[in-house]
Formats: structure tokens, sequence, C-alpha cells
């Protein structure tokens, strides 16, 4: 089968920093994605489009200069970075597969810094614009090992009550165990980088240019990550259990030479999938209910911000659904199921206390799957 898969996500966040709060929304396309098997059960090739990064913010904040003299400073920040990969995944004998993933990361972001005196127009005010773009190949690499635990069994007998050699399977289903690994190395992107800063009156009347530079050349530093994954499961499907584990080597981010205020940090997830009855395909509300797929997760992380050299942790827990549907198509060899899922996530990142900075925020995640078998081998012609 073909596997084409696409996902919107809809975020709402409520922030608070220094006893000052505020509250923000926003939807953003999250993936499309193509997996085409070239050899059955040996071989399988995926295309995907998905945003990398993004800056998306506007923050304004007013101080006193001098007394009876208030200065404004704002920050905005708009576009963002998308990948676009092209994946195989090889199997190597019964039991190991090995991937390969290739990714072109492109895009845009755009950022203004103003620092104006809105109650004295004769004081110069200043803003500083950046444009930075990005292109270049980011790769990685990772292996997959499944071991499957049989069935238990017991023997035929015959009419003496003699074992015959047959194997009688028990109802129960087997196990499979499978465990995942994964690395990226780091590595230096192409990019260029162009400024502009001017200065005005608080009337924006321009007065000078200050800096101007177009599109230097430079090179972002992706950092290395690795990750290890555990799953345990039935051979129907019936319910799965998980474990995930990732690190990230943030002290090696550069953006054109600068670092900036990251650390190391690890994130640990864990979650489980139970459907009542994955082989009932029966039509009915009761039955219907069986097949839906129930998810629920948690996931740490100790944080990759830091503030005033203090980690910003991060935590959340989501709930989903994965609801099937049928479709019947041209090419189907019978009626294809297809699902569509939903995935609810409450998370905070940063710390409850007025005092410190806090970020609650409520995703929803919405994706539909296609399941289809594209290329038919004509028997007649």
């Amino acid at each position: 089968l073909v596997i084409l898969e696409a996902g919107f996500t809809a975020n709402a966040g409520y922030f608070s920093y220094l006893q000052k709060k505020s509250a923000g929304t926003d939807a953003s396309f999250g993936y499309l994605a193509l997996a085409v098997p070239v050899i059955n059960k040996r071989w399988a090739v995926s295309f995907s489009l998905s945003p990398y990064s993004s800056a998306a913010y506007s923050l304004r904040d007013t101080s006193s200069f001098a007394p009876g003299l208030p200065v404004e400073m704002s920050s905005t920040a708009t576009g963002g970075y998308s990948r676009m990969s092209l994946s195989n995944a090889v199997r190597l004998g019964k039991n190991l597969t090995v991937g390969l993933g290739l990714h072109y990361l492109f895009g845009r972001t755009d950022y203004l810094t103003e620092t104006r005196f809105p109650e004295d127009e004769n004081i110069r005010s200043s803003s500083l614009s950046k444009s930075q773009w990005l292109n270049g190949l980011d790769y990685g690499a990772g292996l997959v090992y499944q071991k499957r635990f049989h069935r238990p069994y017991t023997y035929e007998r015959n009419s003496e009550g003699q074992k015959t050699g047959t194997r009688i399977f028990k109802g129960q289903d087997s196990l499979h165990l499978i465990v995942g690994m994964r690395f990226s190395p780091m590595l230096d992107l192409r990019g260029s980088q162009g400024m502009l800063a001017t200065s005005f009156l608080g009337n924006y009347q321009y007065l000078d240019t200050l800096l101007y530079t177009d599109q230097n050349r430079g090179y972002v530093r992706l950092p290395m990550r690795a990750g290890l994954s555990f799953a345990l499961k039935n051979s129907h499907d019936k319910w799965l259990l998980m474990a995930d584990l990732s690190y990230t080597d943030w002290n090696q981010f550069r953006n054109f030479g600068q670092a900036d205020s990251l650390r190391s940090s690890y994130r640990i997830g864990l979650g489980g999938q139970y459907q009542p009855r994955p082989d009932n395909l029966n039509s009915g509300i009761r039955n219907y209910f069986q097949r839906i797929k129930y998810r629920a997760g948690l996931y740490y992380s100790d944080g990759y911000l830091q503030l005033s050299g203090r980690a910003i942790p991060e935590m959340g827990i989501s709930i989903g659904l994965g609801l099937p549907f049928i479709w019947k198509t041209y090419n189907a060899h019978k009626s294809a199921i297809h699902s569509l899922n939903f995935a609810l996530t409450a998370s905070q990142k940063g710390f409850s206390s007025d005092k410190e900075i806090c970020e609650q925020a409520l995703r929803l995640s919405v994706a539909i799957a296609f399941n289809d078998r594209w290329f038919h081998k004509r028997q007649y012609e």
C-alpha cells in the first residue's frame, strides 16, 4: 500500500513573565508525507514536507530612560524554515531494518527591533531590521531491530493420546519487542544575512542610516542529535507501549557565528495505544467504537533554553483518537481502511511562579492518512 498523510496544528498559549501576562493563538500547516513501497517488505521510500522552525512573535515593553521620560522597546519576528525530506528504509534479514534520510532546509526569517521615545518626538529613536536566508542539506541515519516472541503452543494428539508432532497454537498473540536508534551529526548549513539600522524621530521621520549589510554569507551550525526508542506490542496491534529518549547538544549551535542562550538537553516520552478489536470490520456504532485507536502519552525535557543561567524545563501530557473510515477506490483490491487522527496536548514551559517566565499551551493536532494501492500489475492487457 501507498500511504499519503497530511497534518495541521492549532495552538492557544498563555504567557507570563515578571507578573506581566498575555495570551495568543495561531494555526499552521503541520506536514505532508508520502510513503511508497519499492520492493515489497524489503525497500520503501518516503517524501515529506514539514516546518523546521518558525519565528512569529511581537513583544513590547516600556521602561524609564530618565525621570518622566519613558522609552518603548519592541521586537517582532516573522517567517521560518521548512524541511523537504527523502528517506529510504531497507530491511536486512528478518529482524533488522536500516534507514537513511536526506533533508533540504530552506526559508527566510525577518526580525525587527525598535527603541522609541513616545513622549518626546525630538529625541532620536532607532530601529534594526535583520533578515536571514538558509539553504542546505542535513542528513541522519537510523536502524530498527525487531524481536518476536512466539505464541504459546501445544502438540496435537492422536486417538491414543500420543503427541503427533504437529503444533497447535493457542489463542494468545505473540509479542514483538522493537528497538530503534537514530543519529544526526553536527553540520554547517549555508546561509546569508542582511541588516539595516536607521535612526528616526518619534513620528518615524527618517534621519540617517547607521548600518547596512547586503546578504553577507555565513553558516548556521546544527547540533548533534541522537535518540533511542523502545516499543512493545502484540502481533494483532491490539495494544502498543512506547518509550523514547532523545539528546541534542545545543552547545554546538551557532547562528552566523554567534552562540545563543542554549544548553544541551534531553527529552523523554512515554506513550501507549489501545484498539479493542483491530480485526473487527463490521458496521454498526458498537463495533465502530471497538475499532477506534485510543492513545495517551506524556513527556518531559530538562530544557534547551536558559534564562540567567537557569534552564527552562518543559513537560506535557496528551490524549488522542484514531478514527478509521473505509473509502473504496478503483485501484484498491478491497476496501482500504484510512484514518482520521486527533491529538490534544497540554504543555508547560518554564516555572509557574509569577516571578519567573512561564508558557502554558494547548495544542490540537489533526491528521488524515490514506492507504491505497497505487501500483497494481495487470494480469491481462
